[in-house]
């Protein structure tokens, strides 16, 4: 079976990243076939926030001092190790 990374930037929407996150799990026909990085900010406000979002399938990355999104998935993408690479926004939502 093909596993899938989810590369996905974020900043101060922890809800909107639940989200993606929430609507990732209820359309996945097997949830161990994904996983989702967060691209984050050093200067992150809302850390604490996107820690009760973290779990199994969830990875937080800190990516340094204001970096660029696209410079976000170049740093994430070497740290995967799943078959197929996907980005996203966190304002997405799977239906």
């Amino acid at each position: 079976m093909k596993m899938i990374s989810i590369l996905c930037p974020t900043f101060g929407r922890p809800y909107m990243f639940e989200r993606l996150v929430n609507s990732l799990r209820d359309c996945a026909d097997d949830p161990g076939t994904y996983e989702v990085w967060a691209g984050m900010d050093n200067d992150e406000p809302h850390k604490e926030d996107y820690k009760a979002v973290m779990g199994h399938h969830v990875h937080p990355v800190i990516c340094g001092d204001r970096v660029m999104i696209s410079d976000k998935f170049n740093f994430m993408a070497p740290m995967t190790e799943k078959d197929i690479l996907a980005v996203c926004d966190d304002d997405v939502v799977c239906e």
